[in-house]
């Protein structure tokens, strides 16, 4: 007896946007995550690509050696190519904005998910929206929530707003950041941590 057929994905869902680690991509995030993917079926995960290229992150070779060509959100380390903040901003942008494009569901974006680098940026997303509306009173995303995995600090910097000695620039090295005071940044909006291992074998 043949096995039935899966249903269809419910494409009216809540949309969380998913932000891989550096030297991922968004396809080897969703393999790693799946076991939280199935554990919310009520919301719609869309796994976006960063811009830049650079070689696989910890952990990624050899399992995922063959999922490249991998990509990354943030500067990190020396050798990756410098940039300016505006051509930062406006790369990383231009990434999720076209994942938001490409994703056939109709329902709201109401959450981030990132792992590692992604958590980074997904706090730096929200804490943006948090003090766009705080300025201006409104903003271009009404995200609810954010989950982070095994994020670190600083905040990145997404606008004027935000530019201060707390708050790394976008087009920065990302990493090794050191900032010995009181941080007029805090983020409000609700996010959950978790600090685990996402699975990069056969788990």
């Amino acid at each position: 007896m043949p096995a039935p057929s899966p249903s269809p994905p419910d494409l009216s869902l809540p949309r969380i946007l998913c932000l891989h680690g550096g030297g991922v991509t968004g396809d080897v995030f969703k393999t790693q995550a799946r076991a939280l993917i199935k554990a919310m079926p009520a919301f719609r995960l869309v796994f976006a690509d960063g811009p830049f290229f650079c070689n696989a992150g910890p952990g990624i070779v050899p399992v995922y050696q063959d999922n490249g060509p991998f990509r990354r959100w943030l500067r990190w380390l020396p050798e990756h190519q410098e940039i300016d903040d505006d051509s930062a901003i406006e790369e990383v942008m231009y990434a999720i904005n076209t994942a938001k494009h490409e994703d056939a569901g109709t329902g709201p974006w109401v959450g981030l998910m990132g792992f590692s680098q992604g958590a980074k940026l997904s706090a730096s997303l929200l804490y943006d929206q948090q003090i766009h509306v705080a300025r201006e009173g409104k903003a271009d995303t009404d995200y609810k929530f954010a989950i982070l995995l095994a994020g670190r600090s600083p905040l990145v910097s997404f606008c004027d707003y935000s530019k201060s000695p707390a708050c790394v620039s976008a087009g920065a090295i990302s990493e090794g950041f050191f900032y010995d005071g009181p941080s007029p940044h805090v983020l409000k909006l609700p996010t959950i941590h978790i600090l685990v291992c996402i699975c990069t074998g056969d788990c």
